[in-house]
């Protein structure tokens, strides 16, 4: 907000992003981190886009409200079922959106 630039290094040092890649693998990269994201459970990733954009444009109190609402709906799901019985089993999980 000052205007300064960082540079990548010190943008990782100081937390502000997590992982710094060179642009030659960043295609690979961002394909990878998709990948892994549309592993999930899809019923949980729609819930918590959903939670992010809608609760990011209402009072907190409504966004935590809003957050733990969606958060019980997705524990009743058979995929939380199927993500806490395959970490157990230490396998990887099946998810099916239901």
């Amino acid at each position: 907000m000052l205007g300064s630039r960082l540079k990548a290094d010190e943008a990782l040092r100081i937390g502000l992003v997590h992982k710094v890649v060179h642009f030659d693998k960043l295609r690979e990269e961002v394909s990878a981190i998709a990948k892994k994201l549309s592993d999930g459970p899809p019923i949980a990733m729609k819930y918590v886009k959903h939670a992010t954009n809608f609760g990011a444009q209402v009072p907190l109190e409504v966004g935590l409200r809003l957050e733990a609402a969606l958060f019980a709906l997705s524990a009743s799901t058979e995929d939380s079922k199927e993500g806490v019985e395959a970490l157990f089993s230490k396998r990887k999980p099946e998810f099916k959106g239901k």
